[in-house]
């Protein structure tokens, strides 16, 4: 019998072990196989690679491949863990470590193969569907089905270096332990939980979200949000497990005082949990954290859903806007083109106003006139300025202009200068907008040639396709460079594009780890069902019955499952709260919604694998048959 044949054996053998890695496998596959599919997508080609949506294609690749690196990686852990008596016993008769080492190998072949092909298989028969989401999430119709042969091909190469280095690293850890380590494995504690790492663990990363914090705000490189990322999340992290080990210990002390400790059942049940208290504790810290980054990411996306059109009027402050840049234009023509295009639209409300350029550096001057004419536009409040008096805006929303021109306090002398919010000019085009008194504008010599700005603005800008059609010869105007037209539905709709690629990735990447964090907890619980069972023998010859058995195990997997779940809960509602008191953002509703949606799910899934659990431990305890 080749090394082959016996893995076969082994896999039709233990074929629940299998099931659930190989099922682990599939999972991680299936998504990066979809997500590939989105990002080679012809749709996507066209999009730059330095651009916001090849950003966030990018992003979610990156994401989903260290995703599925590290589940396949934990869940062969979990898989060899639980094997660890059969390879004790291949050992016993007579298989070298070398052996073992190329059954594991031999395995992960069997296991990996299969697993690609079923995952390319499965997320093949949900393309279409996955790319009409997010072609409609975006709101591109030619976001249609394609034959993904580059994504499997991607997909198979990557997949197969993870299977075959997650079945090497496995080996190798397999062939360190002794045949006495691989039989007593049930035996052999995890070892306590090393208090004093995580601490170092929690300084280090607060310094390092503190260092992340003071450099990023001088330096907004993608190295300080890293550091700020990391620190953050690794803070979370060990805070976390800090607090479930500081929980546990006095909790399990103030019971113990009381005599509560030992009634009942509860001096087993807390010996089931403590039993494999640091593998519980870090399994609980990684679906706490895992479940509370997915559900604040969730909330927030639906929340902000609808940013698109916010953003776009934070850059663009009229939805429609035209400026001549020469003297050969014919500008009447234009602004009757335009007025007549845009005369049956509702809640029409149009204006002209003019500005001069004060300095080549693009520092532009308006008067109080022409600031009032531009807000009746963007929907501003109306200003009054005294003579002496000057209001200082930003001509970028990302640059705050120093002080008001050179020239202006020349011809002015001294001003009180105002400083104000928002833009009267497209984002960029001028450095500067100093707004000043009539007279004081017409006395610094700038009312003689301006430059005249047609702004109008009306209902359902957002979704007006007709527009560019009708104005059609201005267009061809602008695309020579002769007029400056800015129509602000193409900001938007690039924005919301964005926007909506950014909710459905984000969307699917969190339910994916929502989805990973639940398989995780339970490959553990899985993993330790038999060896668990094995460990309960003597305490059901003593007399504990099925039922008892069952119900401290539901209370030892209960607390793994449900308390992740609800520190996770409670950790969204502290950002749900931090979002609420620092800016103006409706997420109280969403918050509430899903968390209900959660509460529910959480049950549900709690209740299966508890019970599930609970009777593969009860197997194993009463006399089931052996791995």
């Amino acid at each position: 019998m080749t090394l082959l044949d016996i893995a076969r054996n082994n896999v039709l053998r233990s074929w629940r072990d299998y099931a659930l890695h190989f099922a682990n496998s599939v999972f991680a596959v299936t998504a990066f196989f979809l997500f590939v599919c989105l990002a080679l997508h012809p749709e996507m080609g066209r999009a730059d690679a330095e651009s916001t949506i090849g950003i966030i294609s990018a992003s979610s690749g990156a994401l989903v491949a260290a995703f599925s690196l590290a589940f396949i990686a934990y869940s062969e852990s979990c898989f060899l863990r639980a094997r660890s008596r059969q390879f004790g016993l291949m050992a016993m008769s007579g298989a070298s470590k070398k052996q073992l080492r190329r059954i594991v190998l031999a395995e992960n072949v069997i296991i990996g193969l299969s697993a690609i092909v079923a995952g390319i298989v499965l997320g093949t028969a949900f393309l279409k569907l996955f790319l009409m989401a997010a072609g409609r999430a975006m709101g591109v119709v030619a976001f249609g089905f394609y034959l993904p042969v580059a994504p499997a091909i991607a997909t198979v190469a990557a997949f197969l270096a993870v299977f075959f280095l997650s079945g090497l690293l496995g080996a190798r850890g397999l062939s360190r332990k002794s045949v006495g380590e691989l039989l007593d494995a049930d035996r052999i504690a995890e070892g306590k939980p090393s208090v004093k790492a995580a601490v170092l663990t929690a300084v280090a990363c607060a310094m390092l979200l503190v260092a992340g914090l003071a450099m990023g705000q001088g330096d907004a490189s993608i190295v300080w949000s890293f550091a700020l990322v990391l620190g953050g999340v690794g803070l979370l992290a060990s805070g976390t497990f800090l607090a479930f080990y500081l929980c546990f210990a006095v909790g399990l002390s103030r019971r113990r005082s009381t005599g509560a400790h030992y009634e009942g059942l509860s001096m087993l049940k807390a010996a089931a949990f403590q039993e494999s208290l640091k593998g519980n504790l870090q399994s609980m810290t990684v679906t706490a954290v895992l479940c509370s980054l997915s559900f604040f990411a969730l909330v927030g996306l639906f929340t902000l859903s609808d940013g698109a059109l916010e953003k776009t009027k934070e850059i663009v402050p009229y939805p429609v806007s035209y400026i001549a840049r020469g003297d050969d234009v014919p500008v009447s023509d234009h602004v009757e083109m335009l007025e007549s295009a845009l005369a049956k639209k509702p809640g029409l409300v149009g204006s002209v106003f003019g500005f001069s350029w004060a300095d080549d550096a693009r520092n532009a001057v308006m008067s109080e006139r022409s600031y009032n004419e531009s807000a009746a536009v963007a929907g501003r409040n109306q200003i009054s300025l005294d003579s002496g008096e000057a209001l200082l805006l930003p001509g970028s929303k990302s640059f705050d202009p120093s002080g008001v021109p050179a020239s202006v306090e020349n011809a002015l002398g001294d001003l009180d200068v105002m400083r104000g919010e928002g833009l009267v000019l497209l984002d960029g085009y001028a450095s500067s907008v100093t707004v000043l008194d009539d007279a004081d504008y017409e006395a610094a010599g700038f009312g003689g040639d301006e430059t005249q700005v047609h702004a109008y603005t009306y209902e359902g800008w957002e979704s007006d396709s007709e527009l560019t059609a009708a104005i059609a010869d201005i267009v061809d105007y602008a695309r020579e460079g002769a007029v400056s037209l800015v129509l602000a539905r193409g900001y938007y709709e690039a924005d919301r594009v964005q926007f909506s690629l950014m909710l459905y990735l984000g969307s699917m990447l969190s339910v994916s780890f929502l989805l990973a964090s639940a398989s995780l907890a339970y490959s553990r619980l899985n993993a330790r069902a038999f060896e668990e069972g094995v460990r309960m023998r003597p305490v059901v010859k003593l007399g504990l019955s099925r039922r008892g058995l069952e119900k401290v195990c539901r209370s030892a997997s209960l607390r793994i499952l449900a308390v992740p779940l609800a520190v996770a809960l409670a950790y969204l509602w502290v950002g749900i709260a931090a979002v609420a008191l620092s800016a103006d953002v409706e997420i109280i509703g969403p918050g509430i919604g899903f968390t209900l949606v959660a509460l529910v799910a959480g049950f549900v899934c709690c209740a299966l694998a508890t019970t599930s659990y609970a009777s593969s431990v009860a197997n194993a305890a009463f006399g089931a048959k052996a791995r």
